[in-house]
């Protein structure tokens, strides 16, 4: 049976991508860092967490990063880059059939939209 990595506030656990220690750390600090409100700091550990993930070709640990990517975005008023992250993240979270991913995506995003003004 596959480890899995408990990360508290992303979702449910995911099997570890086989090497991928670097990337669940600098994703890991992302939270810790959002959490404390400096989410330039988790911009940084969630973009090279994008990063990695990408280069270990492992889809489902990418979505979760770029969503992460695009809720650090918003939060830093960047609703622009949120929503092109956001959009990058919910395309491999639907390719992937993952529901609960999909819907954490489209919270980010109604957030991004939001504070663009581009809602009824």
């Amino acid at each position: 049976m596959p480890s899995v990595l408990p990360c508290p506030g992303v979702g449910p656990q995911l099997p570890r991508p086989h090497g991928a220690s670097i990337s669940e750390t600098h994703l890991a600090l992302g939270w810790l860092y959002e959490r404390e409100g400096d989410h330039a700091a988790a911009l940084r550990h969630d973009g090279s967490a994008v990063d990695l993930f990408t280069g270990l070709g492992n889809l489902p640990w990418r979505a979760r990063a770029l969503n992460a990517l695009a809720w650090d975005h918003a939060r830093l008023g960047d609703h622009p880059a949120a929503v092109r992250r956001g959009q990058e993240a919910l395309a491999l979270k639907e390719e992937l059939a993952d529901a609960r991913g999909q819907a954490g995506t489209w919270d980010t995003l109604g957030y991004a939209y939001h504070h663009l003004g581009d809602h009824p």
